[in-house]
C-alpha cells in the first residue's frame, strides 16, 4: 500500500467521522427543537440564554467546516488549491472552537459543582482559580503550538505537536475528574441520607453525572487517538471533542429550566440544613462574568 493511499483511507474514515458527528449534533437540535422553543427563544434574554445560543451555534458552525469539506472528493489534484494557509485557518477555527466549546461547558458545570458546596467559600474560590488558570494555560499552548500541526489531505490534521497534544487535551480532562469527583461525594451522600430521590436532587445529580462523565470519555478517546494513531487517524475523534461539549452543554441548559420550574412548583421534603440547592446560584445572576 502507498503512502498516499493510505493518506486518502485516513483522510475517508475522518471525513465519515465528521458527517456521524455532524447528523448526530443536527438529531439532538431537531429532537429539542419544541424544547429549546419553549425553554430559550419564548423566554426574556438572559445569560443563561446567551450561553445556549452561543455553546449551540458555536458547535453547529464549527462542524460544518469540515463537514463541507468533507463532501469534496478524495482527489489530490482537485484539493490541490487549497492553500497552506487556508489550512492553517480551517484548523485555527476547529482548534479553537473547541477550547470556546469546553470552556463555556465549565462554566455550567462549575456553577453546579458551587450549587453543591455554596458554604464551602474556599473551595469555590480554588474552583475558579483552577478554571481560570486552565482557560489561560489552554489559550498559550493553542497560540504557541497550533501554527505547527500538520495537515494532509482535504486539511485533515495528521500531525499534533506531541509536546502540545497531551497537556492540552490532558488539561480539561484534569479539571472535569475533579468536578465529577465533587459532584460524586454529593451523590453518595444523598444515598446515605436517603433524600436522593427527590426529583429536583435526584436530576440535578445525574445530570451532573452524564455531563461530567461523557466529556471527559471523548476527550480521553481523544488523547489516546492522538498519541497512538499516525497521519489522518490520529485527529479521527476530534469531531467528537466539538460536538459533545455543545451536546452536553444545551442539554444542562435545557434541564436546569426544568429544574428552577420545578422547584417553583412546591417546597422540596428533604433537610435544607443538610442538603441545600440553592436556585439563586443557577439563575441568571449567578451566571454573570463578574460572578464566575
Amino acid at each position: 500500500m502507498g503512502i498516499s493511499e493510505a493518506l486518502v483511507r485516513g483522510n475517508r474514515a475522518c471525513n465519515y467521522s465528521a458527517m456521524v458527528v455532524m447528523t448526530f449534533t443536527l438529531y439532538d437540535w431537531i429532537s429539542t427543537a419544541e424544547e429549546e422553543v419553549l425553554q430559550i427563544w419564548m423566554r426574556p434574554w438572559s445569560n443563561l440564554k446567551s450561553l445556549y445560543i452561543f455553546i449551540r451555534f458555536l458547535s453547529i458552525g464549527a462542524q460544518m467546516v469540515p463537514g463541507v469539506i468533507a463532501f469534496l472528493p478524495s482527489s489530490v489534484d482537485l484539493l490541490a488549491p487549497i492553500s497552506n494557509r487556508r489550512c492553517h485557518w480551517i484548523i485555527a477555527l476547529q482548534g479553537a472552537s473547541n477550547q470556546l466549546l469546553m470552556m463555556a461547558v465549565q462554566i455550567i458545570l462549575l456553577l453546579r459543582v458551587e450549587a453543591l458546596y455554596q458554604k464551602e467559600k474556599l473551595l469555590q474560590l480554588l474552583l475558579r482559580a483552577l478554571y481560570i488558570g486552565e482557560f489561560i494555560s489552554m489559550a498559550v499552548m493553542f497560540s504557541l503550538e497550533m501554527p505547527k500541526v500538520q495537515f494532509g489531505l482535504q486539511c485533515v490534521t495528521t500531525q499534533f505537536p506531541i509536546n502540545f497534544a497531551i497537556p492540552y487535551f490532558l488539561l480539561p480532562v484534569v479539571v472535569e475528574f475533579i468536578f465529577f469527583v465533587l459532584t460524586m461525594m454529593k451523590f453518595y451522600r444523598a444515598i446515605h441520607d436517603g433524600w436522593a430521590r427527590q426529583p429536583l436532587v435526584f436530576r440535578f445529580l445525574q445530570d451532573g453525572i452524564w455531563a461530567f462523565a461523557l466529556p471527559l470519555v471523548i476527550l480521553t478517546i481523544n488523547i489516546i487517538c492522538t498519541a497512538a494513531l499516525s497521519g489522518p487517524f490520529s485527529s479521527i475523534a476530534f469531531s467528537w471533542t466539538i460536538a459533545i461539549p455543545g451536546f452536553a452543554g444545551c442539554r444542562l441548559i435545557l434541564n436546569m429550566s426544568h429544574l428552577l420550574r420545578r422547584h417553583a412548583e412546591g417546597p422540596l421534603t428533604y433537610p435544607p440544613q443538610d442538603f441545600q440547592v440553592d436556585t439563586e446560584l443557577l439563575s441568571e445572576r449567578h451566571a454573570t462574568a463578574s460572578n464566575i
